[in-house]
């Protein structure tokens, strides 16, 4: 059984079970009802070649986005000017120990300021859905 919920990964193939329905979740718990799958039509192809429609699991997420960004507490503006310096701080760290991974980051964030630390404290917590597949229950196997 694979070690993941990314619906990708459920497509009946090396041994891997099938998903039902595909459906976005969020780390908060929220998911909605699920899409199912019309493995007739699929067939024997990963879901990748399939061309699943994403549309309904994608609407989802973005309503449920809407609603999260809309109940969500703006950041104190002390605290924001904390983040931001100790983003500098780092910053400045990974300049005196350079790695790629340091450097790419250091890029990323070169913008950062008061008002992108909601932001961007937003887009790491709501970043893209993670679309769950459901394996399809098999009896007397």
């Amino acid at each position: 059984m694979p070690s993941t919920t990314h619906w990708s990964a459920y497509d009946g193939r090396a041994r891997r079970p099938r998903a039902e329905a595909l459906r976005a979740v969020c780390a908060c718990g929220w998911g909605p009802v699920p899409y199912r799958l019309d493995w007739d039509t699929i067939g024997d192809q990963s879901l990748y070649e399939a061309d699943v429609d994403l549309a309904g699991p994608l609407a989802d997420w973005t309503v449920h986005l809407s609603v999260v960004r809309e109940a969500a507490v703006p950041l104190p503006e002390p605290l924001a000017a904390l983040l931001v310096e100790m983003a500098e701080q780092l910053r400045s760290a990974s300049r005196m120990c350079p790695s790629p991974s340091a450097s790419s980051m250091s890029k990323e964030r070169s913008s950062l300021s008061p008002r992108t630390v909601p932001e961007l404290m937003g887009g790491a917590s709501l970043g893209f859905p993670d679309l769950v597949g459901r394996p399809e229950r098999t009896h007397g196997v």
